[in-house]
């Protein structure tokens, strides 16, 4: 099995580590190639496929959630089918998740062009830190993201028990 197959499950390829990219004047990064294989965009500049699209969403915590459309697609039909609300708080609950997200894809330079109000919900200038989350990418300003990371808990050792177990 190859490499690329190897890391792509359902069509979409996982996302591992953390990159720092900067954003240019018109919103956009250009994201990592191993990002953009793992989307299945070829690094050589071919135009994006249109199953490459892109999901983007504020992040609870301040940053920019950016999903794969297929992985989007499947986590809202599993949370639609396990939805014990009905009626009138049904339909609110989907307006404020459907409404709140853009669509995005990249283009041929593999660039991701990030909406105006997402970049100022999460104080997105300059420099940005890409990170991976398996299923999807987070765009955080630097230093926010290394001060929460500071504040939280450290000690998880449940990969090194799986891995040196």
């Amino acid at each position: 099995m190859d490499r690329e197959s190897a890391s792509r499950q359902d069509g979409v390829g996982h996302f591992y580590g953390r990159f720092r990219l900067k954003l240019d004047a018109k919103g956009r990064l250009t994201l990592p190639s191993v990002y953009r294989r793992a989307l299945g965009v070829a690094a050589n500049g071919d135009e994006p496929r249109d199953d490459s699209l892109l999901v983007l969403r504020k992040g609870q915590q301040g940053f920019v959630q950016v999903i794969p459309y297929e992985t989007w697609d499947r986590v809202v039909e599993q949370q639609r089918s396990q939805r014990q609300v009905s009626g009138a708080d049904r339909q609110w609950q989907a307006r404020q998740q459907y409404s709140s997200v853009e669509i995005a894809g990249l283009d041929p330079k593999g660039r991701l062009t990030v909406p105006q109000p997402l970049l100022e919900s999460a104080s997105l200038t300059g420099e940005v830190l890409v990170v991976g989350t398996r299923q999807l990418m987070e765009l955080w300003d630097p230093d926010t993201f290394f001060r929460l990371e500071s504040e939280a808990a450290q000690e998880d050792s449940s990969i090194d028990d799986a891995l040196y177990g």
